[in-house]
């Protein structure tokens, strides 16, 4: 996002946020690519020649 548009908007929105901070952990920009990461590596895949074979009942399962 371009700088600034956080106060830009709180201020047309809420008037001005003295005293207000944001606190967010560095790691919330990768937390995306964090869960994605988890969920690949538990999730059972299916191989092309297994629903080649079974069909969407190898999916189902």
């Amino acid at each position: 996002m371009q700088a600034g548009v956080f106060d830009h908007l709180a201020q047309r929105r809420h008037g001005p946020l003295d005293g207000i901070r944001l606190c967010a952990p560095p790691e919330r920009k990768y937390s995306a690519w964090i869960e994605a990461a988890n969920t690949a590596a538990t999730a059972s895949w299916t191989a092309a020649e297994m629903y080649e074979e079974e069909g969407a009942a190898a999916i189902n399962r």
